[in-house]
């Protein structure tokens, strides 16, 4: 016959975390020699399933206190047994949920099932309709410290008709975002039992949660639009690299050559005053540069030699005579 000692072993093998309290296991031991069961192994591992975590485990070493778990995002290891406390699908409306509980309610209420005269099991003489399915919002703890979870990833075994509270999972590498864990086939394990007292409270909790939704709803009031932000337009940085290049003009016949010499002075006066009408021809442009500087060279020079010029000549007098008085001598033969 296996020991206490040996049996705690045991559970502790299969559930470390938290660790099963060897006092819980010495009580359940003695129970069940008393009441004429096998107090092996298997037989308190019955019991441990179906025990609430709070009297028959010591404190968890995993699970991250209620203050952690709002402030970080962090990964339980595990692997960490839980119990479900409540269950909701979220996915479903609050008023199709209440109603078909009341209508299971009143499928199981024993006006629609007969019992057989010779068996002692219950058949139905009508289908109990079965909740919607969707995503299941649950309060897990260790027996101390609770923390909300969610359904990832849809987790076979899970129902609102069929999973009573009270229970256990068994965690491993949970993620655990904004103070809820999220469960997944792969990191959620369903290893059965229940409790008792859950399951005599959990129906009118479930009534009461649902209404909680519906009144909610009801004086749910949607926040004001916010006004929406006109975009701005943002015009292209026109430079001159990417400013708009006209079309290039067709091609036109040059016209005739015109003198060197009107070619320089209309330079000259565009040069001069350039915000006056005079324009330079595309055919001014066509004279060598160097014939140019020669032109206005020469003129250069001719403008300075005739300055010179009028330079060297002295000044012109007016040359008058002073007027004095004349005497008149006649002459005349006779004498």
């Amino acid at each position: 016959m296996a020991t206490p000692t040996a049996i705690r072993a045991y559970l502790t093998q299969r559930y470390p975390d938290p660790p099963p309290d060897q006092t819980w296991v010495n009580n359940c031991y003695t129970a069940l020699l008393e009441a004429g069961f096998s107090a092996d192994a298997a037989s308190v591992e019955h019991q441990y399933l179906c025990s609430d975590l709070g009297a028959s485990t010591t404190p968890s070493l995993a699970l991250p206190t209620p203050e952690d778990v709002e402030r970080h995002t962090t990964t339980i290891s595990g692997p960490l047994m839980v119990q479900i406390h409540s269950m909701m699908d979220i996915g479903v409306s609050a008023v199709n949920l209440q109603r078909t509980m009341e209508e299971r309610r009143e499928m199981l209420s024993g006006a629609t099932r007969i019992r057989r005269m010779d068996s002692d099991e219950e058949v139905e003489d009508g289908k109990v309709p079965a909740y919607q399915r969707s995503m299941l919002s649950l309060e897990v703890s260790d027996g101390r410290t609770a923390i909300r979870a969610i359904e990832y990833r849809r987790i076979e075994g899970l129902s609102l008709a069929d999973t009573p509270l009270g229970t256990k999972l068994m965690l491993r590498n949970v993620r655990c975002l904004r103070g809820k864990l999220h469960l997944t086939p792969d990191n959620c394990k369903i290893l059965g039992g229940e409790i008792e007292a859950f399951q005599v409270e959990g129906p009118e909790k479930f009534a009461a949660a649902l209404e909680a939704r519906i009144e909610n709803a009801r004086n749910y009031t949607p926040a004001a639009a916010p006004r929406p932000v006109r975009p701005r337009r943002t015009l292209p940085v026109r430079t001159a690299r990417s400013a708009t290049v006209a079309a290039p003009r067709p091609p036109r016949a040059a016209p005739p050559r015109r003198a060197a010499t009107d070619g320089a002075a209309a330079r000259r006066a565009a040069l001069a005053d350039p915000q006056s009408d005079a324009s330079i021809e595309d055919d001014s442009f066509d004279i060598d540069e160097a014939f140019l500087r020669d032109i206005e060279a020469v003129e250069a020079a001719a403008q300075s030699q005739q300055r010179s010029q009028q330079r060297s000549q002295p000044p012109r007098h007016s040359q008058r005579r002073p007027q004095h008085d004349v005497e008149i001598i006649e002459i005349s033969d006779s004498d």
